[in-house]
C-alpha cells in the first residue's frame, strides 16, 4: 500500500480522501500461512491480529495452547468443541477444509501464482466456505490489491452511512464503488473498516 495507491483513491473519491486525512490504517500483521488463516476465518470470520480474538483462543485452548495446523486439528473432539460453545457447523466446515487441504495437496500449491478467481473457486468449492472467507484470504493472507470486502458487515455499514442515498440499493452502490476504487479496492476496504473503528472509539 504505497502513496500512489492512496493518491488514486483520494483523487477518485473525496470521501476516501477525507478519511485518509483523518486516520492511519493499521499495519496488517504477517500471514501465518493459508491454512492457519483459513481456520481463523472459519472460526472468527476474520484473520486474527497479534492480539487474538476470543473464539480463536478457544480453538488454541482445545489444542493445549498450540496454534492449529493440518495435523493437530484432527485431535479436537466434537464434544469438546461444543463444550467450548463453538458452533457445530464451524466444526464440520473446519474438518471439510482440512480434508480438502490434504486431498488436494494445497500446502504444495503456489498460491501467489494463482489469480484471484482461481483462489476463490478453489476455496468456495468446499461446503461451508463462502466468497467472504475467500476474499479475506486474498486480502490479508495473499496481499492482493483489488479485493473489495463486499460481504464484510463493517464495510457494508460504512457504505450505507457514507455513500448510500435514501432511494439507492446497497448492492448496486457497492458495484459502483468497486469501479471507482479499482484497482485498489483492498486499501479502500481497509480504510472503511479502520474508519468505522475510529468512529466507534470516539462515540461517548
Amino acid at each position: 500500500m504505497n502513496q500512489q495507491t492512496t493518491n488514486h483513491l483520494s483523487t477518485n473519491d473525496p470521501i476516501i480522501a477525507n478519511i485518509v486525512n483523518l486516520i492511519t490504517i493499521p499495519t496488517i500483521p504477517p500471514s501465518k500461512g493459508i491454512y492457519h488463516d483459513m481456520i481463523s476465518c472459519i472460526v472468527e470470520h476474520q484473520i486474527p491480529s497479534h492480539h487474538r480474538n476470543a473464539w480463536f483462543k478457544k480453538v488454541v485452548n482445545l489444542l493445549n495452547g498450540k496454534d492449529p495446523n493440518d495435523n493437530n486439528i484432527y485431535t479436537i473432539q466434537e464434544d469438546d468443541w461444543r463444550a467450548a460453545k463453538l458452533a457445530a457447523a464451524k466444526y464440520h466446515t473446519l474438518f471439510r477444509f482440512t480434508d480438502a487441504w490434504h486431498k488436494q495437496r494445497m500446502e504444495t500449491q503456489n498460491w501467489t501464482a494463482m489469480t484471484d478467481d482461481e483462489v476463490r473457486q478453489q476455496l468456495t468449492a468446499i461446503k461451508g466456505i463462502g466468497p467472504a472467507t475467500a476474499d479475506l484470504v486474498l486480502l490479508y493472507s495473499l496481499g492482493r490489491p483489488d479485493v473489495l470486502l463486499a460481504n464484510d458487515s463493517h464495510v457494508k455499514q460504512m457504505v450505507e452511512r457514507l455513500y448510500l442515498e435514501p432511494e439507492e440499493k446497497l448492492k448496486p452502490k457497492i458495484a459502483e464503488l468497486k469501479k471507482k476504487w479499482s484497482p485498489y479496492c483492498s486499501l479502500a476496504s481497509l480504510y472503511l473498516i479502520a474508519y468505522r473503528k475510529e468512529l466507534k472509539r470516539r462515540k461517548p
